[in-house]
């Protein structure tokens, strides 16, 4: 059949070249195709697409919801989630034997692939050794920052457990701004003063939100 030829194409594409400058239908078309080998998935990529507004959209939507696209069941929406979830393992263990105060994009990547698809507020700590690496990423916290009190307590906490010596702190923010908040600024500095206690550092505190990424330290917001 012309889609089985059409398919051994793109798979021998991918084995020359790989998936970069491919149009997004390409790519998640050849990604279905693992879940449904013999079955054209070209139009349910390009449904997939239109229903949810992009391949990210699609990689965030959850099972039930990608299973409301004709032809998608089961078995195409787990491959999708699988990749996803297989994506933010890989970004993990990248930044799990590295120095993360040298290589600060592999901190920012874990997060963000973390962070990027919730549709609510997370809290996510990167808890650092002596030698900045990685000794646990972890949500802490789902909904607002609006327990100011609760969130330093528990943060010293695992710190403690954990025998951090530095952490990076994280949130998104579902709707898009990536503008911190009174709250945010405000957790920010008790957090940082309750670690200051028991001499951990607090490195950073990254805002995660569907159009991108902000930093306190970097905008100079850490005191």
């Amino acid at each position: 059949m012309n889609h089985q030829k059409h398919r051994q194409r793109i798979r021998e594409r991918f084995f020359r070249e790989g998936l970069d400058h491919w149009d997004s239908y390409l790519q998640l078309e050849l990604l279905l195709s693992l879940g449904h080998p013999r079955k054209d998935t070209k139009p349910i990529a390009k449904d997939l697409l239109k229903r949810f507004g992009g391949l990210a959209q699609v990689m965030d939507a959850s099972i039930e919801d990608l299973q409301q696209v004709e032809g998608v069941g089961e078995v195409m929406a787990s491959v999708i989630k699988i990749t996803k979830d297989m994506g933010r393992a890989y970004l993990n263990a990248k930044a799990l034997d590295m120095d993360l105060i040298n290589h600060p994009h592999l901190a920012i990547n874990a997060l963000r692939a973390d962070l990027k698809g919730s549709s609510i507020e997370q809290i996510r700590v990167l808890f650092l050794n002596t030698a900045n690496k990685l000794i646990a990423n972890e949500l802490l916290f789902e909904g607002t920052l609006n327990q100011a009190p609760l969130y330093p307590r528990h943060i010293v906490k695992r710190c403690i457990a954990l025998n951090a010596n530095a952490i990076i702190l994280a949130h998104n923010h579902p709707g898009g701004s990536l503008s911190p908040s009174a709250e945010d600024k405000q957790i920010t500095q008790l957090i940082n003063t309750a670690l200051q206690s028991i001499d951990v550092k607090l490195l950073d505190h990254i805002i995660v939100s569907p159009d991108g990424w902000m930093s306190f330290q970097q905008e100079g917001l850490l005191q």
